[in-house]
């Protein structure tokens, strides 16, 4: 009654679409790490397509961590939801789901079958509200060359090692903030792939200057740039992170939905990570 057939978001085109339009808040460059990674599967109900689904594998380097990451199917076949998802976790062994909280059926069936629940993250987007000024300004901030990354990587603790991978080569560009030839902290834009009018920001401030308004500037310039080039800014933060969104939140961003970790086991291994 239900097959899957393993293909690509390209074949899946159409509900792919539907699926950004839906999500409308945007995804981040975590989320979307994550699903251009996934393996990719078409989901048919009697013989007509319906919808696919993906999932990633080995998860954040763990063999066997395999995470759910989209769900989408055709509303005429929803009453079908609960056994293809069911079916879905039993035969692909899926351990967890990274799910949006703007994604409402992957969320509602991710909850049907969960075991616990994790807030992996805040998901931001630009508030369009005024703020107060950057407390450092824009000519204090430059992109950094790529001579500067060792540099970068000593400073900041190795922070923008994920940087390395090979499939994130061309599509970002470090900046860096510097007061009287002291490096204060670092800025971080990414290009989208899925969603290729935004751009993810990131942030990292030098420890010993914290709570000076530093990343909260490179926040600011970041999603002015942003702006100029044409492109929509998104953030995020880890959920445990409060400086992070008391920082994001203070630059103009709000916070309208969330990233949950689902978990489908109870087994200690898996829900621990």
């Amino acid at each position: 009654m239900y097959e899957f057939k393993e293909s690509t978001l390209r074949q899946n085109q159409d509900y792919f679409k539907q699926y950004v339009e839906m999500l409308g808040v945007g995804i981040d460059s975590f989320q979307e790490e994550h699903i251009l990674k996934s393996r990719v599967f078409s989901i048919y109900v009697r013989g007509i397509y319906q919808g696919y689904f993906a999932f990633c594998e080995n998860v954040f380097e763990i063999k066997d961590f395999t995470v759910l990451t989209q769900f989408v199917l055709d509303q005429k076949a929803l009453m079908h939801s609960q056994l293809i998802f069911k079916k879905i976790l039993e035969e692909y062994k899926i351990i967890s789901s990274f799910v949006s909280s703007a994604d409402e059926v992957f969320l509602s069936l991710s909850m049907d079958f969960h075991k616990s629940v994790t807030m992996q993250a805040y998901m931001f987007i630009d508030g369009q509200v005024a703020v107060r000024n950057p407390e450092f300004p824009k000519n204090y901030i430059v992109p950094a060359k790529e001579e500067d990354f060792p540099l970068i990587q000593r400073l900041s603790k190795n922070y923008f090692d994920f940087l390395l991978a090979p499939e994130k080569k061309g599509k970002f560009q470090l900046f860096i903030l510097e007061k009287n030839r002291t490096i204060l902290g670092f800025g971080l834009l990414e290009d989208g792939e899925i969603m290729n009018k935004t751009k993810s920001l990131g942030i990292y401030t030098i420890e010993e200057h914290r709570k000076k308004g530093v990343g909260r500037s490179i926040m600011m310039y970041l999603k002015d740039l942003c702006y100029e080039q044409g492109y929509y800014p998104l953030t995020g933060c880890n959920w445990y992170n409060e400086n992070s969104k008391n920082t994001l939140e203070s630059a103009g961003f709000i916070s309208k939905s969330r990233l949950y970790k689902v978990e489908f086991t109870d087994e200690l291994q898996w829900v621990s990570i």
